[in-house]
């Protein structure tokens, strides 16, 4: 019984978050302009709706450490750059029910991602627990 009011609770409070999350990335970016999202919440290309601005639709395959980590994140870091990606959102602080598998694999945690995120991309918002980061303007 318990169990069940928790995840009653959770799913609750799931869904008023992506709610407010959606809401951040329709105002942040055209429905025309791609994004990225960090964790594992696909739904928001769906829900918001934008296109992906990467190949794959969560990071799942590109946390995974083995022999194809390294390639993962150059293809990573090569889709940003080619499609010129206007906005990330980090979910992995967020109030997706999956966090917990990404929790220590935030979009900084990988020191070739940050550094290319951090040349790129600035923090434009952070609404329930999901980091926003917009690329910055090209002079």
């Amino acid at each position: 019984m318990v169990n069940q009011m928790w995840r009653k609770q959770a799913n609750t409070n799931h869904l008023a978050a992506d709610e407010q999350i959606l809401q951040g990335i329709r105002a942040q970016i055209d429905e025309n302009e791609p994004m990225v999202v960090w964790g594992h919440a696909d739904r928001y290309y769906v829900q918001a709706p934008r296109p992906m601005g990467a190949r794959l639709a969560d990071s799942w395959w590109i946390i995974q450490k083995g022999p194809l980590q390294p390639k993962r994140v150059a293809e990573f870091i090569y889709d940003l750059e080619k499609r010129q990606t206007p906005l990330i959102v980090d979910n992995t602080g967020g109030p997706d029910p999956h966090r917990f598998q990404f929790k220590q694999s935030h979009l900084l945690s990988i020191p070739a991602i940050a550094a290319y995120v951090q040349q790129h991309y600035t923090i434009s918002d952070s609404i329930a627990g999901a980091i926003f980061y917009t690329r910055k303007k090209q002079l």
